[in-house]
């Protein structure tokens, strides 16, 4: 696939990254920036992965993080600069993909909606690494090359290491699909069989390089225990397991989604993605089957709604940001779909209709910052006025600046004139936990709402220990 690059492709996506990089000047969020900062910090101190340090998610994401405060300086705003920008990038990719399948038009709308629906990301969260990386894996796929097809399987091989609790569930479904597809329908093309060949040894070579990293370590067995903490939210928190997951997913996007479509107007754009993807990949293997359709723009298309249907164990996580970091490449099928209508009347319908609830996003997106905010609130923020070794590119309250220099203040006192050895956050707020040394706890913060369920499995005589350097008086608590 040959693709000739409007320059005004890349307007949007331009704004996103700049957008992104002033929103996130003012932003503090202890709690997601917190656990992420101290991954990458922890990491650059030598510690062990997942024994030494609570990576909830992917090791990629917390490596790369690491590599990125080693080579521009320890502050969380790098982190985010990164995150926009591959952020961006993948809005591109997805909108350069559509305009290769219908036309300039349709490809600068796809690009105006994603960045209308989601502008920027708040946080250098590893959804958004998996995103861009899953999304490269599919643009490299619908090349038609083999090394295309290898390189495709080694961004899928990253995009499971970046967000590897969640991935175990997509990889699975994309495997079976795409194998499915390849030894049904193409098993007399041996070309192709070599390429799906090429695919998946880019795939699982680096996770087995990976694999052998962690039983080298001794912590295969730690990392495997990390890997359940999904099921156990959704079985202990949201009282589910993976089959009623799925319908209470299907009941978002549809039913719920029309109840809601004012106040929750994604729910049913992405709940057309997905059914409409659904539908499309349906009549295509059925279209295949009665041998009406055999042709190479045919084909691509069914391999990205097999990409888009293996993605959505990442979108039932739940939240617009879940959904638009991965529902949101089927707007590819979408816009060729709708390319495709030969009825003008039916096509300026659907596009009035998606247009309009694009809007409505944006919208409902500028009234609930927490979600994904139009809005910027610098009101009352300033740089720290003390002088530290981290954060100083940030402009945040001096309620959290008191906070911060407070704790800092109060450690360099107790190192100088007690013999404490130890430190413990027993706040939300993980950013605290990046600036004490000597912690005793692995995970970074006490998130209320998730109860004791992450800690009983991850470190589970925590409380105990504390407890006995408290009689002690062997131990510096940061407290809310």
């Amino acid at each position: 696939m040959k693709y000739n690059i409007p320059y005004y492709f890349f307007l949007f996506p331009i704004i996103s990254f700049f957008y992104c990089i002033y929103y996130s000047l003012y932003f503090y969020d202890g709690y997601h920036f917190g656990l992420i900062f101290s991954n990458a910090t922890e990491l650059n101190l030598g510690k062990l992965p997942y024994k030494e340090i609570f990576i909830e998610y992917g090791y990629l994401t917390t490596f790369i993080h690491s590599l990125i405060l080693k080579i521009f300086g320890n502050e969380v705003f790098y982190l985010q600069i990164y995150t926009g920008l591959i952020y961006s990038i993948t809005i591109s990719l997805i909108g350069l993909i559509v305009k290769n399948l219908t036309n300039k038009y349709y490809g600068l709308l796809a690009i105006i909606s994603l960045f209308l629906i989601y502008p920027i990301p708040l946080k250098p969260w590893p959804i958004y690494n998996c995103y861009f990386f899953y999304t490269l894996s599919l643009f490299f796929y619908i090349k038609d090359n083999k090394k295309y097809k290898l390189f495709s399987g080694f961004c899928l091989s990253l995009a499971y290491l970046s967000f590897t609790t969640v991935y175990n569930f997509v990889l699975p479904l994309l495997f079976f699909l795409l194998i499915f597809y390849y030894l049904v329908f193409l098993k007399k093309n041996k070309n192709e069989l070599f390429k799906l060949f090429y695919f998946l040894v880019g795939s699982f070579v680096p996770i087995l390089i990976f694999y052998i990293y962690l039983i080298i370590n001794n912590i295969f067995g730690t990392w495997f225990t990390y890997q359940k903490i999904p099921i156990l939210f959704e079985l202990t928190i949201a009282n589910k397991n993976i089959f009623s997951q799925i319908l209470f997913f299907l009941d978002q996007i549809s039913f719920s989604a029309f109840k809601n479509y004012i106040i929750l107007p994604h729910q049913i754009y992405f709940g057309l993605i997905f059914f409409i993807t659904l539908y499309f990949l349906g009549i295509s293997l059925y279209l295949k089957i009665l041998e009406k359709k055999n042709n190479k723009k045919f084909d691509i298309l069914i391999i990205i709604s097999i990409f888009v249907i293996s993605i959505t164990p990442h979108g039932q996580i739940g939240g617009i940001e879940k959904m638009s970091t991965s529902l949101s490449i089927g707007i590819i099928i979408l816009f060729v779909i709708i390319n495709n209508l030969k009825s003008l009347e039916y096509k300026y319908f659907v596009l009035s209709f998606l247009l309009f609830t694009t809007i409505l996003i944006a919208i409902n997106n500028y009234n609930h910052p927490e979600y994904s905010s139009f809005k910027v609130d610098s009101s009352n923020k300033t740089y720290n006025p003390e002088k530290i070794d981290f954060f100083q590119k940030q402009k945040w309250r001096m309620k959290d600046w008191n906070a911060i220099n407070g704790i800092i203040q109060s450690a360099d006192k107790i190192k100088t004139k007690c013999n404490i050895r130890k430190a413990a956050n027993l706040t939300a707020d993980g950013l605290f936990f990046s600036i004490i040394e000597n912690k005793i706890q692995i995970i970074p913060h006490f998130f209320k709402g998730h109860g004791s369920i992450v800690r009983d499995i991850i470190e589970p005589n925590l409380i105990f220990e504390i407890q006995e350097r408290i009689n002690k008086n062997d131990i510096y608590l940061i407290s809310s």
